[in-house]
């Protein structure tokens, strides 16, 4: 072998090796993504695998009583498969997430199935709210800066992985408003924080409670933590 060719094939040796770890982490989370994306989903093996997930999400994948814990029933499958990615490689954080992962880890194929069955539950019904003064501020603000990528009734975009808010615990969506504002989302691009970053606490809680407050927009499985108590955590089935 020539030594100038000896001498790149070093080089991209090494360059790999010292390559950072969120490059190499974004490279494989792209490739399970889209193996996951690829395979024919099992929803009868996804349905066993969500036994440990309902623990904490509840039976039927409708969250916690105090909306620490979100709901995911109906969600589209693109969106439920990059969420767990995302938390596979640090591209977002929460300790029983990402512990429950890392005691089971996932392969492309589980990742499709958990997905199907998931998506194919029915979604979270809200309970009856009266429009107030503060739902209507939340309504406005997100029809002003939110609809466009989101849809008019929050319903999201599999195909751009954008989640379906409606009908999700606003606890959960002004937690996570806050986190994306403060920079706590790493994988959110810089638009999307720098455009939260410009409202205030009481616009995001306002935007939350009124994206919690109705029901999610005809959805099919095409479509789209502070210390409280062991009751207030309770999955809701």
């Amino acid at each position: 072998m020539p030594k100038s060719v000896l001498a790149a094939v070093c080089v991209l040796a090494a360059f790999a090796v010292f390559l950072p770890r969120a490059a190499r982490a974004v490279s494989t989370a792209g490739e399970q993504y889209e193996q996951a994306l690829r395979l024919m989903p099992r929803t009868e093996h996804g349905a066993k695998l969500f036994e440990l997930c309902a623990v904490c999400h509840g039976s039927q994948g409708r969250g916690s009583r105090d909306g620490s814990v979100p709901a995911i029933a109906g969600q589209s499958v693109p969106v439920l498969v990059n969420q767990l990615v995302e938390f596979r490689y640090d591209a977002r954080h929460s300790i029983r997430v990402q512990g429950f992962i890392d005691h089971h880890p996932l392969a492309p194929q589980d990742l499709a199935d958990v997905a199907a069955y998931v998506s194919s539950l029915p979604p979270r019904e809200p309970p009856p709210a009266q429009p107030n003064t503060r739902t209507r501020h939340g309504e406005e603000l997100f029809a002003a800066r939110c609809s466009s990528c989101h849809g008019t009734r929050a319903e999201g975009d599999p195909t751009a992985r954008v989640p379906r808010l409606a009908g999700q615990h606003p606890e959960y969506l002004a937690e996570q408003l806050h986190d994306t504002a403060e920079g706590r989302r790493p994988s959110m691009e810089r638009d999307h924080a720098r455009l939260l970053k410009r409202l205030s606490g009481d616009d995001l809680g306002a935007m939350a409670l009124y994206l919690g407050s109705f029901s999610p927009a005809a959805p099919s499985s095409s479509r789209a933590n502070g210390e409280q108590g062991v009751h207030d955590r309770t999955p809701v089935d």
